[in-house]
């Protein structure tokens, strides 16, 4: 469970962003303010936006159990990240920004009709409100399992998170999702590399760093035939690869965010800060995974009986948060669960809003 300390943390984290989109709603002039912040908003920050937008509390708690069950073959996928951003940065990225616009489907209507903007808007729509529904379920659940509150209690957890996320959005627009994202992210990255501190210092140095294959791990090759075999380096690479473009260079939120910049150069400036965060993090989020299972492999009677390290594989991270933190880092990295959630959600009622309001209404 938490210490009171720890959901001080939170609530003064829930005051900042509420606060934050409160300052923004202040702000607000028209609908080009409202959903792309007028075309003149910061690569730097609009980079970090992305990427916070499309880490969700899920990726945060399934990179380490995926290492920690299934092995980091999976963290091939990183070498996708480079030729994704020369396919977007510098093909998908000048063909979007000659068409300045709020929605993304407005493009489609020019050289494909009506009927083909409405049916991409629709599809967008469907696709969000389930990727949010998704993301804040995995949110809430880290949440009840991590403070040790009863399953029933779970609807009420993500009330609450679906309340703070739509109040700050509803009120500031983009300019208040941008920086709360930016916020969320700070949260987020000081959380984890807390959590390797915390680590390291009770395992008396970085020994987590594994230097041979663990024995729980699959075997993963470069390319296989076989479909029995769950993960391959080339199918690692080439999966994100195509998912990268296509969020990269078809998805409302990504695109309206290309949009609030002022040209191509800044927008493709906000793309490569993208690509280099999510480098950084992703690669900090797996140390997580080395440095748990290593914690847990010495400390195998932390695990509730009749479990193991396959077993638990995927809430080992949240056990150690509810357990090993010391208070108030136990907060932040709560707080960064919010955060990797709001994040998404927020993203999710700004772009989903942008496209009701400009291609139905």
């Amino acid at each position: 469970g938490l210490h009171i300390v720890d959901w001080i943390c939170i609530a003064i984290y829930a005051a900042i962003v509420l606060g934050v989109g409160w300052i923004y709603s202040r702000r607000q002039s028209d609908r080009g303010s409202y959903f792309i912040g007028n075309g003149k908003m910061n690569s730097f920050i609009i980079g970090i936006s992305i990427y916070a937008t499309l880490l969700s509390s899920a990726s945060y708690l399934m990179i380490p159990g995926e290492i920690i069950k299934h092995g980091p073959v999976i963290l091939c996928y990183l070498f996708a990240i480079p030729i994704a951003y020369l396919i977007v940065g510098y093909i998908l990225i000048p063909a979007l920004m000659r068409h300045r616009v709020i929605s993304a489907y407005q493009i489609l209507e020019k050289t494909l009709g009506m009927k083909i903007r409405i049916l991409g808007a629709s599809l967008f729509i469907m696709l969000r409100l389930t990727w949010m529904s998704v993301i804040v379920y995995f949110a809430a659940e880290a949440t009840v399992v991590i403070v040790g509150l009863d399953p029933s209690m779970l609807p009420w957890v993500i009330l609450v998170i679906g309340i703070i996320s739509v109040t700050y959005t509803t009120m500031g627009g983009l300019q208040a999702v941008v920086m709360t994202d930016l916020l969320q992210f700070c949260v987020l990255f000081g959380g984890a590399i807390l959590t390797l501190v915390v680590i390291s210092f009770r395992l008396k140095g970085i020994h987590w760093i594994p230097l041979e294959w663990s024995p729980n791990w699959d075997i993963q090759p470069f390319f296989s035939f076989d479909p029995t075999v769950r993960v391959t380096v080339f199918g690692s690479i080439t999966l994100f690869l195509i998912w990268l473009i296509c969020m990269g260079g078809a998805d409302q939120t990504v695109i309206q965010r290309y949009m609030s910049t002022k040209d191509v150069v800044t927008a493709r400036r906000a793309y490569f800060r993208n690509s280099l965060t999510n480098i950084i993090t992703m690669s900090l989020i797996a140390l997580i995974g080395f440095a748990v299972l290593e914690f847990y492999t010495q400390y195998q009677y932390y695990i509730p009986k009749g479990e193991s390290i396959q077993t638990y594989a995927d809430k080992l991270f949240p056990l150690f948060i509810s357990q090993h933190l010391p208070i108030g880092i136990a907060g932040l990295v709560v707080s960064a669960l919010f955060a990797a959630g709001m994040s998404s959600i927020d993203s999710g009622i700004n772009s989903i809003t942008a496209v009701i309001t400009t291609d139905f209404l």
